[in-house]
């Protein structure tokens, strides 16, 4: 990494963390209104894939660099405590059901012909929980997270980053701004 991260990487973080996990829950949605038609494996193959690795860099990145800037910055303040403790008692309730929807699928890459009423149950279930969380969290961030940084939240994101760089795309997309 060359020098230190600013205030603007770190919210454009926190902008492709959240378009990915937005376009994870429109995969599920075009899934689920896909059954009970024939299952498409190859989408439940890539669903695996991601659905478990993204939300816990999602939540690790929240835990590790997020939070402690909020509990920095909001010193003192209960409702920004109390929400980021609502934040993480969600962050458990769609880890639990993305672990489950993840063990479905893959069953259905295995060949394992599921109960399509259920898996078209808990993917919508699972896309829907998870989209209201993306939604509150995206809306208590803009208000709650500080434009301008202090330098330890700017040591606490560059020391996350050396150990979660940037996908390569995100990185070419955050340099051409």
């Amino acid at each position: 990494m060359q020098g230190q991260p600013a205030a603007g990487d770190l919210l454009a973080r926190l902008r492709a963390d959240g378009s990915l996990q937005a376009d994870i829950c429109a995969t599920l949605e075009i899934f689920a209104d896909s059954l009970p038609g024939p299952i498409d494996r190859k989408v439940a193959e890539r669903l695996c894939a991601i659905i478990e690795p993204s939300w816990s860099e999602h939540v690790g990145f929240q835990k590790s660099v997020i939070f402690p800037i909020l509990w920095r910055s909001h010193a003192g303040l209960p409702l920004v405590t109390f929400q980021i403790d609502e934040l993480h008692n969600e962050h458990v309730s769609v880890t639990g059901a993305t672990h489950e929807l993840s063990e479905q699928l893959d069953l259905v890459t295995t060949g394992t012909a599921p109960n399509v009423n259920m898996l078209g149950y808990m993917l919508r279930c699972t896309f829907k929980d998870w989209r209201r969380h993306l939604d509150w969290e995206r809306r208590f961030f803009a208000a709650a997270i500080p434009r301008t940084l202090a330098p330890v939240d700017l040591d606490i994101f560059d020391r996350w980053l050396t150990t979660h760089p940037w996908p390569i795309h995100f990185a070419h997309e955050t340099n051409k701004k």
